[in-house]
């Protein structure tokens, strides 16, 4: 850590076992087991006190009497616990919290005669009074069991009230059961019996609507279920989904013919084009009209009436037929077996037309007709313009098929949805009935055995023991353990309330977040021994002076690990100046600055101890020197720095002390000599501590802080206030004071959670104290300075 600024280091330095503890921020809080502990008298007085209050408010009340029985509730066997929904599970089932309701100790007051005991008298809430001394638990039974044992009690001053409350308790319960499962018959007979009159209204309802809309639709067509051969199911397509899948089917082929036609278009004028020759054109059309189909432009090879087709497309296949038998009638003469086969598909065609009453096309110009024109005058037939033609109109005709297929899917498609709307709402309106005559159906079973069954439901009481009465020691129970109560909370918030309004700093871990600071120790709280005067008396140096007398003891721990976590603190920086200051007066800064010293010293370090404190100057009385020469006449130059220096009884310790107490010392603290001194005090020593006056009593502090390497703040337990240490902060931060860190001093080892005990086998100080080191032997360096 650098000195400089007050920022905490950024990690923990831990030394054991009080070390450099980083500063945790945060809001103030009190550890609540910590704070019970220590306050574990008071509260023994405190709950002690309001039991011996419990015992004279029993006294005064008097005893209290307590009436009890036992009953057994069951069910009655004609009747599951599905129906009556019953199941009691410990204290609390059904019947446990209906015993102890209202209705039932009103019943038991007004209709048992109750109302007129004296006790009940002049309440103005009885039924309140019943409930408050009433208990009923579940002794016996099970979930789901027919049989339940209860204890029911009454406690109240009055012996013969229990007893009749007791009483009066259970003929109320069993007469509320017995009403109850005539009402609830007759509540579920009405119940059901006018809900099934409502189904059958509305089941009669809807199918009257639903033949009132079968008669508004077109006629529904539903698919048809049917036994496959292997026993399966199989759904039928209906009337309008097979009509849409014909469309669809035709469309397909018109399709498919409209493609093979425009194709053998393109291959004849792509020939024509390229100007082959004739007899290989005509090959390529012998050929493909043998090869097509009747129905795609073919004219051979298959038949040519596959179907009832339009007029265009008979005329296109009777002028294919007859070029076909002009080319074989060229080729192959009349005789053939193919112009034979080809004539009687001809003589079909003409047969076609005449039974449809149509008329078939003038083909005068074509050769070997049914008038028998010669072959020498077929050779005169232009069979490629005529095939082209005829492919012109085939396509021609596919193309105004198509437009009306087309036409004929839409209007199938548009009739099929509309078909499949109308199915499935006439499914959903006969499901919606079915579920209502199911329902309906269920409704009548359950009324019919409902009838059958209804004397044996409901539940019976039995008493089972008698009304026993005897003294009740509840309420000395009550009365002794709140009063107990009452002492021990009343103690533990006062003291609670005074500890939380304490606005002292009471624990090294707040003073690390109120200051913002490192917790560079904690010195233990000490009590003046029976050794102390003779100490003082013999060797001149103050008892508290800890590591002198005791260098074994855990006071003298505290500061040795102060003494480690500075020189860890300054090895890198090189400081040597510390100034060493306090809140406020009496926070203890003297007495550590003296114990520091000796404890640096005894590391083998060369110490000055400067006492600063020009007001109240302690240093010379605790160190047993003289305080009449010292820091005063040296800021007055009356004397050199050297011969101010005094040795001390420590070896490696000198010490200035603070010499006659001027009357400004505030403006001789400011003048230069001081600087000088510690100047020149920086080449002769290791380290110099400055004890200089509280910051928030005068601004001594302030003006020595500018001439030193940093500070080490000192801070009283259970003294110093927050705001105290909150202003003493701000002014150093104004000031630009550098701070190693704070110091807790005076601490509880048990409220602070150090232990009590825990590492004592280390800190066992002798019988008879053992001073660090003899003030008769002085270092041969120190007669230099006398």
């Amino acid at each position: 850590m650098t000195p400089g600024s007050t920022t905490p280091p950024p990690s923990d330095i831990d030394f054991a076992p009080l070390g450099h503890i980083a500063p945790n921020t945060g809001a103030r809080t009190i550890d609540i087991v910590q704070f019970a502990v220590s306050i574990w008298k008071p509260l023994v007085i405190g709950m002690g006190g309001g039991l011996l209050l419990g015992l004279l408010a029993y006294l005064y009340l008097g005893p209290s009497y307590e009436a009890s029985t036992r009953i057994l509730v069951s069910e009655k066997s004609g009747v599951s616990s599905r129906q009556t929904g019953t199941n009691l599970v410990g204290d609390r089932g059904e019947h446990v919290t209906l015993i102890r309701s209202d209705a039932i100790v009103h019943r038991a007051l007004t209709d048992h005669g109750l109302i007129k005991l004296p006790a009940f008298e002049g309440s103005p809430d009885p039924v309140d009074d019943v409930i408050d001394g009433l208990r009923i638990s579940r002794t016996a039974g099970r979930e789901n069991s027919k049989d339940n044992v209860f204890d029911i009690s009454f406690t109240h001053p009055d012996p013969e009230t229990t007893r009749e409350v007791v009483a009066a308790i259970i003929k109320a319960y069993r007469d509320f059961l017995d009403e109850r499962q005539m009402q609830g018959a007759s509540d579920i007979t009405v119940h059901s019996e006018t809900r099934a009159q409502e189904l059958r209204e509305q089941i009669k309802r809807l199918e009257q609507e639903h033949f009132k809309w079968r008669d508004s639709v077109p006629p529904i067509f539903r698919q048809t279920p049917v036994v496959t051969a292997n026993g399966g199911m199989m759904v039928l397509p209906n009337r309008r989904e097979q009509e849409l899948d014909q469309v669809s089917k035709l469309l397909q082929d018109n399709f498919l013919s409209q493609q093979d036609t425009e194709a053998k278009l393109r291959t004849l004028r792509t020939m024509l084009a390229e100007n082959r020759k004739r007899d290989e054109i005509e090959f390529w059309i012998m050929h493909s009209l043998s090869t097509g189909s009747g129905e795609r432009g073919g004219g051979g090879g298959a038949s040519l009436l596959s179907g009832p087709p339009a007029k265009a497309n008979i005329d296109g296949q009777l002028m294919t037929a007859r070029m076909l038998e002009s080319r074989l009638l060229n080729i192959a003469g009349p005789d053939h077996d193919d112009v034979r086969k080809i004539r009687r598909e001809i003589e079909t065609i003409l047969s076609f037309y005449r039974q449809h009453g149509l008329t078939p096309p003038k083909l005068d110009a074509l050769p070997g007709d049914a008038r028998g024109s010669s072959l020498t005058a077929a050779s005169n037939v232009d069979l490629p313009v005529m095939y082209e033609r005829t492919l012109e109109n085939q396509l021609e005709y596919y193309r105004n098929q198509e437009i009306a297929l087309n036409t004929q899917l839409s209007a199938a498609e548009e009739r099929a949805k509309q078909a499949a709307l109308l199915e499935l709402e006439d499914t959903r309106r006969k499901d919606e009935i079915q579920e209502l005559k199911k329902e309906y159906a269920g409704l009548i079973n359950d009324i019919n055995a409902f009838k059958q069954s209804k004397d044996s439901e409901g539940f019976t009481v039995t008493p089972i023991a008698q009304i026993r009465v005897a003294t009740s020691m509840k309420r000395m129970i009550k009365l002794v353990g709140a009063g107990s109560v009452f002492g021990l909370c009343l103690v533990f918030g006062l003291a609670y309330f005074r500890e939380w309004y304490d606005s002292t700093v009471r624990t090294p871990d707040e003073l690390r977040r109120v200051f913002g600071v490192p917790l560079l120790g904690a010195v233990p709280s000490s009590k003046p021994g029976p050794h102390d005067r003779q100490l003082e008396a013999s060797t001149g140096v103050a008892a508290s002076v800890h590591y002198y007398h005791r260098p074994g003891s855990r006071d003298a721990e505290a500061y040795r690990s102060v003494r480690t976590t500075l020189f860890s603190a300054t090895k890198d920086s090189g400081d040597k100046v510390i100034q060493i200051s306090s809140p406020e007066p009496g926070d203890g800064k003297t007495t550590t600055a003296c114990n520091l010293a000796v404890a640096i010293a005894q590391s083998g370090k060369k110490v000055l101890l400067i006492d600063a404190d020009l007001r109240r100057p302690t240093v010379d009385y605790l160190l047993g020197l003289r305080g009449d020469l010292g820091l005063s006449e040296v800021l007055r130059h009356e004397v050199e720095w050297e011969h101010a220096v005094q040795p001390s009884r420590i070896d490696g310790l000198n010490v200035i002390t603070s010499g006659q107490c001027p009357s400004n010392p505030a403006e001789l603290l400011s003048l230069a000599g001081l600087s000088q001194l510690l100047r020149h005090a920086r080449t002769d020593y290791d380290y110099i501590l400055v004890d200089s006056p509280p910051i928030l009593a005068v601004s001594d502090p302030c003006i020595i802080s500018p001439h030193v390497d940093g500070m080490l703040l000192v801070v009283r337990m259970r003294k110093n206030k927050r705001a105290a240490i909150t202003r003493t902060r701000e002014m150093l931060e104004t000031h630009g004071v550098p701070v190693y860190g704070v110091l807790a001093n005076d601490i509880d080892l048990e409220v602070n959670g150090y232990g009590s005990g825990t590492y004592s086998e280390y800190y066992q100080p002798s019988v008879t104290p053992e001073p660090a080191i003899s003030y008769d032997r002085q270092p041969d360096w120190q007669t230099n300075y006398r």
